[in-house]
C-alpha cells in the first residue's frame, strides 16, 4: 500500500502516530465534525489535486532526507510535536507559525506561503455568499504572508473561535 507514497506522506503518518493515543481523532476531524454540528457547510480550501501538486513540488531528495532524519531522531521529533501542540493550545499562532516555518525549512514557500495565497482566494470566494466558520492549520495563520494578514488586506473581519468554550460542544 505504501510503495507509491511520497516520503513526505510517510513522515506525516509517523507524526500523527507520535501524538497521544487518548485523542480519538485528529483536530482536523474534530473541527470538521464541529462545523457540521453547528450547521456550517464543510468544504476544503484546497482540492486534493492541489495538495498533491504541492507535495510533488518538494524535491524527492529533501523528502527522503526528512524521512531518514525522523527515523534517527524520533524522540526529538515527538518532543517538538508536543511543544507545538502546547503552543497551539495557548492560542499563540505567531509563535506556532515561527516554529512551523523553522520546521519546514527550505520548503516554506511551497508548503506555507504559496498555499496561503491559494487558500485565501478560496476563502474569499466562500465569503462572497455567507459568513464562514473556517479551520486551517495554525502555521498558515501568522506572519507577513499568513492567511490572517491576507484576509485583513482584503477587508475581511475575523472572529476567532474560543477553543475552551467549544471543547465539549
Amino acid at each position: 500500500m505504501y510503495d507509491r507514497f511520497l516520503p513526505i506522506l510517510l513522515v506525516n503518518l509517523v507524526h500523527e502516530n507520535l501524538l497521544p493515543a487518548d485523542q480519538p481523532y485528529s483536530l482536523d476531524r474534530y473541527l470538521w465534525d464541529y462545523a457540521i454540528r453547528i450547521n456550517k457547510p464543510a468544504t476544503g480550501l484546497e482540492t486534493v489535486a492541489q495538495q498533491a501538486m504541492v507535495l510533488h513540488k518538494i524535491p524527492i531528495e529533501d523528502q527522503i532526507k526528512d524521512l531518514l532524519y525522523l527515523g534517527k531522531h524520533i524522540g526529538k521529533e515527538r518532543r517538538e510535536l508536543f511543544k507545538m501542540v502546547e503552543i497551539y493550545a495557548s492560542g499563540d499562532y505567531q509563535t506556532l507559525f515561527k516554529a512551523a516555518k523553522k520546521h519546514v525549512g527550505g520548503s516554506r514557500k511551497i508548503l506555507l506561503y504559496d498555499r496561503n495565497v491559494t487558500m485565501t482566494a478560496s476563502l474569499l470566494e466562500l465569503l462572497q455568499s455567507d459568513t464562514v466558520f473556517c479551520a486551517v492549520g495554525a502555521a498558515h495563520l501568522g506572519g507577513q504572508n499568513g492567511i490572517l494578514r491576507l484576509l485583513k488586506k482584503a477587508g475581511v473581519t475575523l472572529r476567532p473561535l474560543d477553543w475552551k468554550e467549544h471543547q465539549n460542544a
